[in-house]
């Protein structure tokens, strides 16, 4: 099975664990966490060797769910996938949980990237824009990426919405070669 399909699985099993418990939000953040841990080439790699005893691998996540004080909800979790050689899907639950917590909200996160740092009141701006047209809670990242030479671009609700200096250029430079 794909990652996808064992991660759909996972999470949704603990999403409903933790709807149960009203942790949902205090889940989502810890396997955030915990999946930026597992996104490191060497730590997957040393807990998913097939040479490494499942023993091995639940005292190395129980020592990273101890240094993370994880609840116990996500450590037994941990432990879960670490005894049924899951953990290399973690991220995928990690984000496929997220989706399900934003749906359970009526959340959408929004992904912004401009050329240079945004003033607050700007992100505001731009959030709340979103918010009208979705017509749900926006959850703003913004990033600096200064290839973009100028503008914004906003991934939002499975659209990109692109009003950079670089993408204007673009079409400039392909109008101006079609004559």
């Amino acid at each position: 099975m794909t990652e996808l399909v064992v991660g759909r699985r996972y999470a949704r099993a603990l999403f409903l664990v933790a709807r149960e418990r009203g942790v949902v939000e205090g889940t989502a953040k810890e396997l955030k966490e915990v999946a930026r841990v597992f996104e490191e080439p060497a730590v997957l790699r040393s807990l998913t060797a097939p040479g490494v005893s499942s023993d091995a691998r639940l005292r190395a996540v129980s020592g990273i769910s101890r240094g993370l004080s994880l609840s116990q909800l996500v450590g037994d979790f941990l432990a879960l996938l670490a005894r049924r050689r899951r953990l290399g899907a973690l991220p995928a639950i990690s984000r496929l949980f997220e989706r399900m917590m934003d749906a359970e909200l009526g959340q959408l996160r929004a992904r912004i990237l401009s050329a240079v740092a945004l003033p607050p009141a700007a992100v505001e701006q731009v959030r709340a824009a979103l918010e009208r047209q979705t017509g749900r809670r926006v959850l703003a990242d913004v990033e600096v990426v200064p290839e973009l030479l100028g503008g914004l671009v906003v991934h939002a609700a499975g659209r990109v919405y692109d009003a950079s200096a670089r993408r204007q250029l673009e079409r400039l430079g392909a109008a101006m070669a079609q004559g």
